[in-house]
């Protein structure tokens, strides 16, 4: 008898081992089903591999955009640094804007009246000053020309105006303690006859940039500066599909293992 020569066509299940054809009579078909696609769904699963880490890059790009444009932009808030009339509080200007123990402003002349609340400071051009004379009220916080904001108004009520100043720093702890130009806002107003106040509102700068930031007119609340800001929806996005894309990854390549 002539042997009868092996199959070189491709084989089945049932002529890879004998027991093949006894386990496909007993288990169920969707078992079955589910052992003959194993290799089916290793290929499916390198294919979803293969997708997932041709978008990572790009989100992690993302991210890395929407971290680095969060962080440069900054105020620090200056909370009662005023100077204010006599029945108003007074003299409670701090020369010391970014809390360094080293004083960035230095104050010159200084006026506390019953109608008035003024200050001059070293390198600036113009007094700021909130009073009251002849039933008319003043508000003036431009320190210097090339400024935004209102500079000077007047009116026979209260008035109320803020003027963003050209103003340069340094602080150790700021863009490695180089000289730093910013803006200084002031807000000059008056609540009564007798109740005049000039106050430092804030100090806005970039904290990785020693170039003034650029603005067309005063700006909105900024991230305040060495508080951990909370990220954009759009960072809370890239951040998630990030650690989404890395978690698919790493769950694909231990199911294929």
């Amino acid at each position: 008898m002539v042997p009868t020569p092996p199959d070189r066509g491709r084989r089945t299940p049932e002529s890879q081992s004998p027991n093949l054809t006894e386990a496909r009579t007993l288990l169920p078909a969707t078992c079955w089903r589910g052992f003959t696609n194993t290799k089916n769904m290793k290929t499916k699963q390198t294919k979803i591999n293969r997708s997932a880490a041709k978008w990572l890059p790009g989100a992690m790009a993302l991210a890395a955009t929407t971290a680095s444009s969060q962080a440069a932009l900054v105020q620090i808030t200056l909370v009662g640094n005023k100077i204010s009339s006599t029945s108003a509080g007074g003299n409670s200007l701090d020369a010391d804007l970014t809390g360094d123990l080293v004083n960035d402003i230095a104050f010159t002349e200084t006026k506390v009246q019953a109608n008035k609340a003024q200050f001059k400071a070293a390198g600036f051009v113009f007094s700021v000053y909130a009073s009251v004379a002849n039933g008319s009220f003043y508000a003036a916080p431009r320190l210097k020309v090339g400024g935004l904001g209102t500079d000077y108004t007047t009116s026979a009520s209260p008035r109320s105006a803020f003027h963003l100043n050209p103003f340069s720093f340094t602080d150790s702890r700021i863009n490695g303690g180089v000289l730093t130009n910013g803006w200084l806002e002031v807000h000059a107003f008056n609540e009564s006859s007798t109740r005049h106040t000039v106050q430092l509102t804030r100090l806005i700068f970039d904290d990785e940039s020693t170039t003034r930031p650029a603005f067309t007119s005063i700006p909105d609340v900024q991230p305040e500066w060495g508080v951990a800001a909370v990220p954009e929806p759009s960072g809370f996005l890239a951040t998630s599909l990030l650690l989404g894309a890395a978690g698919l990854i790493r769950r694909r390549q231990a199911r294929a293992a």
